[in-house]
């Protein structure tokens, strides 16, 4: 899934955004934060940040923080890259 056709610049923003709440799930695995605190941190409506999310990171926050996704927890550069290679594809 795709987040669908949009500028470069703002695909980098996007970017940006999921990154910053992949980090601030790996900082804080112990704790239990909602999908308005993930949208949040993303700059995005609740409704948006679950559809983005899913686009570039290939599965629902769900899946993500139980690991049973299509990738467990890890490094958040590896998102990066894994975020940037599905931006290209899109093009």
């Amino acid at each position: 899934m795709c987040v669908g056709p949009v500028k470069e610049s703002t695909q980098q923003v996007y970017m940006e955004r999921i990154l910053s709440v992949l980090v601030l799930i790996q900082r804080n695995l112990d704790e239990e934060l909602s999908l308005e605190e993930y949208a949040r941190v993303a700059h995005f409506s609740p409704y948006h940040f679950h559809r983005i999310f899913r686009g570039m990171v290939g599965e629902h926050e769900e899946e993500y923080l139980r690991g049973s996704g299509m990738f467990s927890k890890g490094d958040p550069e590896k998102y990066l890259t894994i975020i940037r290679y599905r931006v290209k594809k899109v093009k």
